[in-house]
């Protein structure tokens, strides 16, 4: 059985890739000296600690690679000025954050509904559609710009192939929905090392039917509607989140993200009761995901119950949005 390449790891093995990870430190603290300037310190030091502690992204588990926070950075920064009107500036960190690692495209999304919406209301927003025209702007010519270099759009043409075949590519630290609907509807063998792990095969047979991702991160956007179009422009972000869990399966440490919805809720100044309630229970996912990968050290148990875990906070915590939403409405 083609098993070999897809056992699982001891979760929280280092990542042993050449590089300087020090750039990063430099980068994420930069963001967060913008995050506190706008937010405020309290804020900042909250998304901080969450950022620090977060399971996933532990130096010990993404350590030793060049750049792996810099879509993130860029994503804290564009929020930040966004929430300070700066729409040209938003979009530029915002898109570079696409660029980067693709999946933070959908944050982009709530933005283009929030336009949309105020160009049907007669009352388009004109920051938003700054941010808009500069992410669209900047992806342009990137993409315009590598495509006219020679040698550049040859490694292109090597590179869409390469990312299709990884796409295909069962991977045991893997969370999102797709993950979780392979991890727990195939069979787990153990290997001699007594680590989980899940032939290619079985992998591939278990993969939902290509419609269902898209049909449900469809389903998701709707749900979220009401939220995004009564939301602050900047606060209106942080409902790409559970998109981006139906629709990509990343890598762990790529839930970085989800520090917008400790930081994103005090856009308003200050977080309701509510959101406070929130962040505990998306800390309390966090608890038990680290206690997972102590406990049994085995990657596809631990990651499985990430997914897992997160589907249900996902869940919880738009219910509870609407119920903020709705509080906010009768003050």
């Amino acid at each position: 059985m083609a098993a070999a390449p897809h056992r699982a790891q001891r979760a929280g093995d280092v990542d042993e890739s050449d590089g300087d990870e020090s750039l990063d430190y430099v980068v994420i603290v930069a963001a967060f000296v913008v995050v506190g300037l706008v937010f405020g310190p309290l804020p900042a030091a909250l998304a901080f600690a969450f950022l620090a502690l977060n399971p996933f992204a532990r130096f010990d588990i993404i350590g030793g690679s060049l750049l792996r926070w810099d879509w993130v950075a860029a994503v804290l920064v564009g929020v930040a000025a966004l929430a300070r009107g700066m729409g040209v500036t938003a979009g530029l960190f915002l898109g570079y954050a696409a660029l980067a690692r693709l999946f933070p495209t959908l944050f982009l999304l709530p933005l283009a509904i929030k336009w949309l919406y105020g160009r049907l209301k007669g009352l388009p927003n004109v920051v938003v559609g700054r941010t808009l025209v500069a992410a669209l702007g900047l992806g342009t010519v990137v993409l315009a710009g590598l495509a006219a270099w020679t040698e550049t759009r040859a490694l292109f043409v090597e590179y869409v192939p390469r990312i299709a075949r990884h796409a295909q590519t069962f991977s045991p630290n893997a969370v999102g929905l797709g993950p979780l609907i392979v991890f727990n509807t195939t069979t787990w063998s153990v290997g001699p090392d007594g680590y989980s792990y899940i032939a290619e095969e079985a992998a591939r047979a278990a993969r939902p039917a290509r419609w269902l991702l898209p049909l449900v991160t469809a389903l998701c956007a709707l749900a979220t509607l009401p939220l995004v179009v009564r939301a602050r422009a900047a606060e209106s972000v942080m409902y790409a989140a559970p998109l981006v869990f139906c629709l990509f399966a990343t890598s762990g440490y790529y839930y970085s993200f989800l520090v917008l919805l400790v930081l994103l809720p005090w856009c308003r100044s200050r977080a309701s009761a509510v959101s406070l309630i929130e962040m505990g229970f998306l800390t309390a996912v966090m608890v038990a995901s680290e206690i997972f990968r102590l406990t049994t050290g085995d990657m596809l148990t631990t990651f499985n119950a990430a997914s897992i875990q997160l589907a249900l906070f996902f869940v919880l915590w738009l219910g509870c949005e609407y119920v903020r939403v709705g509080r906010d409405a009768a003050t």
